[in-house]
Formats: structure tokens, C-alpha cells, sequence
């Protein structure tokens, strides 16, 4: 891309036709689409969020893998006049919307990404200073959650066998990696130290980025 405007969160579509990325042109944050190997970005959505002043939201308006499977529909957050914030899907094609997450006062859902089958997404859910993460079938049922304490636990992305979701929390003193196995809720931590770890994806052969 060659705009004088921040561009961020690029993520490649699974048929590696198009990049979905975020820009404020200055009217609040868009996510577009644009060739891999460049052209003309073409406005997809309008997420509302200003960027300079609501960065911490903005940057989680996608997550890891917001791309369905067949690369047809896109997982992202908006801000609605009421200050609640939401999941939401487009169709690429039509650019018809639909809500996923009815979100109570005070709460911000973030970050959602599908699993690599297309069964299921996870999103973070933040209310009251603290972060939990969540599930929703993709068939349209409420969501569920899949973890919740007292720690911060953000930025979810599935395990490529749909098993696991990986996310980043503080739950060890440093903000590293952890995982949390689906069925037994069991929790594993992955990295260590006192850096911060962010922004995990794992590719469909099970290599973990960060």
C-alpha cells in the first residue's frame, strides 16, 4: 500500500487473494482489502473506532485468523453509538452484515477468530477492567465462556487441530503466552519471561507466531 495514513493488522485471506487491514483515513478506523501483490485498497467495513483515542480497541478489531475457512465472510469488532462494542461478520462479496455478539453494558467483545474447521470462533471479552475469553459457535448459538478469573486473558487464536486456543495473559508475572486445552480446561504455559509476549497465530501446520 502507498497512503500517507497508519495502516495495521494486515491478515492474508486462506486463499491468499486479498489483505484485510485497518486504516484511519480520518473518520475513524475501516478495515480494506487490497491485492497481495498491491493496487487500490478497497474499503470492506466501518468499525467507528478513532484510533488516536481508542488505539487499545482498535488494535484488536481483528483477530489472529478473522478470515473464514473459504475466505468468504470476515470476523471484526465495531463500536456502536452507545459505547457498547460487538462482534460482527461481513460477506466479502456482498458486504452484507451481521451482528454475532449482544454484548451488556459496560463490556467490549475483541479479537475474534475462527477455527481452522469453521465450527467455531473465539473472542476476548472485556468488562470492568478485566478480560475473559469466549466462544461462539459459528452456527449462531449464544457464546460460551471458556475462561474466566481475575487475570487478563486477551488475544485468543485456535490451535491448528482446533484442540487448544492460545492467548496472552499475565496470570505468571511477565505477559507471555499460555494455552488452555478445550476439553479439560487445563492451562499450559508457553513462553516465559518478563518481555511481552503478543499477538499469537498459529498457521495450519501447528507453528506458532508471535
Amino acid at each position: 500500500t502507498q497512503t500517507p495514513f497508519d495502516e495495521t493488522l494486515p491478515r492474508w485471506s486462506p486463499d491468499g487473494q486479498s489483505l484485510a487491514f485497518l486504516a484511519d483515513h480520518g473518520s475513524g478506523s475501516d478495515i480494506y482489502l487490497v491485492p497481495p501483490l498491491g493496487g487500490a485498497p478497497r474499503k470492506l467495513v466501518e468499525t467507528h473506532f478513532p484510533f488516536l483515542e481508542r488505539t487499545f480497541d482498535a488494535v484488536r478489531t481483528m483477530g489472529a485468523v478473522p478470515w473464514s475457512p473459504d475466505a468468504k465472510e470476515l470476523l471484526f469488532s465495531r463500536l456502536e453509538s452507545d459505547g457498547k462494542i460487538a462482534i460482527w461478520k461481513t460477506n466479502v462479496a456482498s458486504r452484507q452484515e451481521l451482528q454475532l455478539t449482544q454484548p451488556g453494558p459496560g463490556a467490549a467483545d475483541l479479537g475474534a477468530s475462527w477455527s481452522f474447521d469453521g465450527s467455531m470462533i473465539v473472542f476476548e471479552r472485556s468488562k470492568a477492567g478485566k478480560s475473559s475469553l469466549w466462544m461462539l459457535p459459528a452456527g449462531g448459538a449464544a457464546p460460551q465462556p471458556l475462561l474466566e478469573d481475575e487475570y487478563q486473558n486477551n488475544q485468543p487464536a485456535w490451535s491448528s487441530d482446533g484442540k487448544r486456543v492460545v492467548f496472552v495473559s499475565k496470570r505468571g508475572g511477565g505477559e507471555n503466552l499460555w494455552e488452555i486445552e478445550l476439553k479439560s480446561r487445563r492451562l499450559r504455559r508457553l513462553t516465559t519471561g518478563q518481555g511481552r509476549d503478543m499477538a499469537p497465530v498459529v498457521g495450519r501446520d501447528g507453528q506458532l507466531a508471535y
